[in-house]
């Protein structure tokens, strides 16, 4: 077993101007950690999770409207899962994985807009918490994760068809993890981070697949490692948000990098450090919504802007 995480230490790797600031939004409906969230035709929509403190798991999902800077309850996920991922493809949502009432969830569900309704329409084959997946071209891949022991990692790195409802095993990831990012640019999928139950501490990986080649190749690790941390795409850049890690008996601090010619190179920090929030990116603006800070879950939302917006 890992020691108890804390919170993300601050460290300058390589400065840059300010560009960007955080701003306090509208918080959530619900309090909540383990959530997933993701966008669709301009909103915001966050499902599932924990409340710390709280036995079971949540399936409830609410929806923001940045035009109305409002939250607005939407229909439920058939299934209460978190630490699962949420993608959008084609116009719907995918739920994948995660952990349920008592176990692994392997169903895969989806929400359309037109029906509002969620239903099932698959099972993963090898189900997985902690997962990380991502939507490229005519594919959902998903990666990694552990099962539910907390003692093992899987090594699972699936490419799954929706049309077609088909799973493709691919080549094995070279550092299995858990609560890692995962970020797709083109024609590459880069995984970021995570737990590793086998190396009992988190990581600073960079590992990128090649969905052409089917080929993995090393990045440039992060200046601190970290897992349950918001990570995508800023000005077509890979960014880090907060997170935990194992550096034990620091100072909790919400460091953030974004990844330039090669090096990362530090953003604005979180206003309130935090680790298992769900998280998006809308409109050039990113979004981190609830989450653990400390022992609380909490239902506040810090949004990264570009100066004047």
């Amino acid at each position: 077993m890992f020691t108890t995480p804390t919170l993300l230490v601050a460290s300058i790797f390589l400065s840059t101007p300010p560009k960007f600031s955080w701003k306090t939004y509208p918080d959530l409906i619900f309090t909540r950690y383990a959530a997933a969230a993701c966008t669709l035709m301009g909103k915001i929509y966050v499902a599932g999770g924990k409340i710390k403190g709280v036995e079971g798991v949540l399936n409830d999902v609410e929806i923001y409207d940045p035009s109305k800077e409002k939250w607005k309850i939407g229909p439920k996920m058939n299934i209460a899962r978190a630490k699962f991922a949420l993608v959008p493809f084609d116009g719907k949502i995918y739920a994948l994985g995660g952990e349920g009432e008592g176990g692994l969830v392997k169903e895969v569900e989806v929400f359309d807009p037109k029906t509002n309704r969620w239903r099932i329409v698959d099972s993963m084959p090898v189900p997985s918490r902690g997962l990380a997946a991502v939507s490229v071209g005519n594919y959902i891949y998903v990666a990694s994760g552990d099962d539910y022991t907390g003692e093992t990692n899987i090594e699972l790195f699936l490419r799954y068809d929706p049309k077609k409802k088909a799973w493709k095993k691919l080549s094995p990831i070279p550092t299995p993890r858990h609560a890692a990012g995962i970020v797709a640019k083109g024609e590459e999928i880069f995984l970021i981070g995570g737990w590793s139950w086998e190396k009992n501490r988190a990581l600073g990986l960079l590992e990128v697949y090649n969905t052409r080649t089917g080929k993995w190749r090393k990045g440039p690790p992060l200046p601190i490692p970290r897992y349950a941390f918001a990570y995508g795409l800023l000005d077509s850049k890979l960014f880090v948000v907060g997170g935990l890690t194992d550096e034990a008996g620091k100072l909790p601090t919400p460091s953030s990098y974004i990844l330039e010619n090669a090096g990362w190179k530090k953003l604005p920090g979180l206003k309130t450090p935090r680790g298992w929030m769900a998280f998006c990116v809308l409109d050039d603006k990113v979004y981190t919504l609830g989450g653990l800070i400390g022992e609380d879950s909490v239902n506040s939302v810090e949004v990264l802007c570009r100066w004047g917006k």
